[in-house]
């Protein structure tokens, strides 16, 4: 693989809002890549910016994190089952800003269906806001398969 493109912009001409979704190792593992157990989060990107302090330039994104459900990958799917963060208390999203260097690279979240219809006007760039569990998508390509494991 030799690039990816990874989005967060509020409209594209004036239709859906992509803001995708990646992996970032949140510990120190030295050139190990840790499991959605241990480490490797996943979070939806909102806003890419840098900013410079003392003549170095620091490239950042505003994250809102997924939490993991279980201890281990859904029995049926093989694949780690995640919602979307928030405070317990005041249900606010879990937002925060990372440095661009823990970023590994995109992931592929494909929703839990239940038994519930999916209205006819459902669009797929809305499957984010509407859906509330989803699966971290391991076989979408062989890098990912390397990266979520278990």
């Amino acid at each position: 693989m030799h690039r990816e493109h990874i989005w967060a912009m509020p409209c594209w001409y004036g239709g859906a809002e992509p803001f995708d979704c990646v992996f970032v190792n949140e510990t120190s593992t030295h050139g190990k890549i840790p499991s959605l157990s241990d480490g490797l989060r996943v979070v939806r990107v909102r806003l890419f910016f840098s900013f410079r302090y003392r003549g170095v330039r620091y490239p950042c994104a505003l994250m809102h994190w997924f939490k993991v459900i279980g201890n281990a990958p859904d029995e049926v799917a093989g694949m780690w089952i995640v919602r979307k963060d928030c405070n317990h208390r005041t249900h606010l999203p879990n937002i925060s800003v990372i440095h661009l260097s823990h970023v590994l690279r995109s992931a592929h979240l494909p929703p839990v269906f239940t038994h519930a219809l999916i209205p006819s006007e459902h669009q797929p760039h809305q499957t984010l806001r509407v859906f509330k569990l989803f699966y971290v998508n391991r076989y979408i390509d062989h890098h990912a398969y390397e990266v979520v494991h278990w």
